[in-house]
Order: C-alpha cells, then sequence, then structure tokens
C-alpha cells in the first residue's frame, strides 16, 4: 500500500498592514507629528556658561596647576624636611571653583598637616571666570623624593 502524499503549501510573502510612517501613534500637541521644517536662521546661540564654559574652567584649572607645579613640589618639599619619613608619593587634590569664580580644595592620601595646609592655602588664591554652577577638577598628584 501506498501512502497518499499531500501537496507542501506554496510559499507566500507574509503581509503586514501599513503602519503609516509617522512614528508614534496617539494624540500629541502637534497637528503633524515626524515632519517638521528648520531654518539656519532658527538656531539659537550657544550659551556661553553652559557645558563649553564647564569645559573651559577645567581647561583653566588644569592650565593653573601646570603653571603652579613647583608651588606643589615646594609643599612637599617643606612637609618633607619637617618628616623625613613622609611617605607620599600619589594624592588626589579636588579643585573646585564656585559660582563666582573662586576655588577651594580638598585633598585624599596625605597626611602631614602642614603639607595639607600649603597645598589648600595656594589654591584658594586661584581665581577664574564665573562658571554658571560649580565645577569640580580631580588631579591626581605625583610626588618623588
Amino acid at each position: 500500500a501506498r501512502a497518499a502524499t499531500t501537496p507542501a503549501p506554496a510559499a507566500t510573502p507574509a503581509t503586514v498592514p501599513d503602519q503609516g510612517g509617522k512614528g508614534k501613534t496617539g494624540k500629541t500637541r502637534f497637528p503633524d507629528p515626524g515632519f517638521g521644517e528648520t531654518k539656519l536662521g532658527d538656531r539659537k546661540p550657544l550659551d556661553s556658561k553652559g557645558p563649553a564654559a564647564e569645559v573651559a574652567t577645567v581647561q583653566a584649572v588644569l592650565a593653573r596647576y601646570r603653571q603652579n607645579r613647583r608651588a606643589v613640589d615646594r609643599c612637599y618639599r617643606r612637609a618633607l624636611e619637617n618628616d623625613p619619613g613622609l611617605r607620599v608619593s600619589r594624592a588626589k587634590l579636588l579643585v573646585t571653583v564656585d559660582d563666582k569664580g573662586r576655588t577651594s580644595a580638598k585633598t585624599s592620601g596625605i597626611s602631614d598637616a602642614s603639607m595639607l595646609i600649603c597645598l589648600q592655602s595656594m589654591v584658594r588664591r586661584w581665581r577664574f571666570p564665573k562658571p554658571k554652577a560649580a565645577v569640580n577638577v580631580d588631579i591626581t598628584l605625583v610626588f618623588e623624593r
């Protein structure tokens, strides 16, 4: 006896209903979501106290640090004279520029009080243009004997 065979169904492409191509569905406050026109004259100028200004402040702080690297080394050398057993090879210096352009500093990795005072008083003398909001800059200090 022979088994009956049924022909395989013909392959047909699946059809997807038209989605409209306008993006999200639902009500919006705009009459035609997904379409619009922008003219070059509509661009607003960049805010001079926005993210670009923050980057400029960070760069200015790093530049000021590089200019004052010898003063940072002097703070370390003085502390080393007072305590020859001082062991500091790396430290963190967090410089904060407030919204008035004034600076403050916090340090970690330094146990010598005179070195802390020296670094913090040096940074407090630095002044910068007023940023829109406070800017923090983390600097890694490396000391060599």
